[in-house]
């Protein structure tokens, strides 16, 4: 019998996905591609005020593209600070606009794997640091930070939205056979459900879920679905694949 190739919903925003998809494609995956979070720039709110000494983190590749274009518009120069970022991707993205990075988080690529950084574990009381992120989120970085003393101020540069998904394209993706839907964040998660709310497809609660980080573990358990999952060492293309490749052998679907 000939075994059928694995169909993965990917739910990245679109922007984000191109790599991932490539490469799932590449492994012999039937790749369908669902963005569950649209990203959209957003005019900060509160006066910024920045000095030379003040240690500056950006949070993810949106906060790195956006945060960049506010300070381009106001000739703001940041050659001159420490630069901290979570993530690869985030530094890859902070090189190519030629920034020097002075230290960046280790696996998982969290806010938590970020606090143990030994800069920003010293006396940091009142040291003025400042976060590039997009709006919401835990504030878990934030309140850590002021715990310990520093002044810190956050620069919310993007916001995450629920996209508008057109009729047809949901009705193509309620009869594709997924096997298995890849889950990044935590809204992620939250925003697939309300997009399939109104008529849920069968895969929905019977497909493998892949996730990024035991956080959307713990919202797969408060949202009660029955799905089987696995969860990756963090949200990286690299882990998310290697993830994959063991969940496929639990499968009789199959990678090339």
């Amino acid at each position: 019998m000939t075994k059928q190739a694995l169909q993965v919903l990917v739910t990245r925003p679109t922007h984000q996905a191109d790599s991932l998809c490539y490469q799932l494609e590449e492994m012999g995956v039937v790749v369908h591609r669902f963005p569950t979070i649209e990203i959209q720039g957003c005019s900060p709110e509160l006066p910024l005020s920045l000095d030379k000494n003040t240690i500056i983190i950006f949070t993810s590749v949106n906060a790195v593209n956006y945060g960049l274009e506010y300070f381009t518009h106001r000739n703001i120069s940041l050659s001159q600070h420490k630069i901290l970022a979570i993530g690869a991707k985030t530094t890859q993205q902070l090189i190519k606009h030629d920034l020097y990075i002075s230290v960046q988080a280790k696996a998982p690529y969290n806010s938590e794997s970020l606090l143990k950084l030994p800069i920003l574990n010293e006396d940091i009381q009142q040291q003025s640091i400042l976060i590039i992120k997009g709006q919401g989120g835990r504030g878990f970085l934030k309140r850590e930070l002021l715990n310990r003393k520093a002044s810190v101020q956050g620069l919310s540069v993007y916001q995450r939205t629920l996209p508008k998904i057109e009729k047809a394209v949901l009705a193509t993706l309620y009869k594709a056979p997924i096997d298995i839907i890849m889950l990044t964040s935590v809204e992620s998660t939250q925003n697939l459900m309300t997009l399939l709310a109104e008529q849920p497809p069968a895969w929905l609660t019977q497909a493998q879920l892949l996730l990024g980080s035991p956080r959307i573990a713990d919202k797969i358990k408060s949202l009660a679905l029955p799905n089987p999952y696995w969860t990756a060492s963090n949200p990286a293309d690299k882990a998310m694949l290697a993830c994959l490749n063991r969940a496929s052998t639990m499968k009789h679907n199959t990678l090339k």
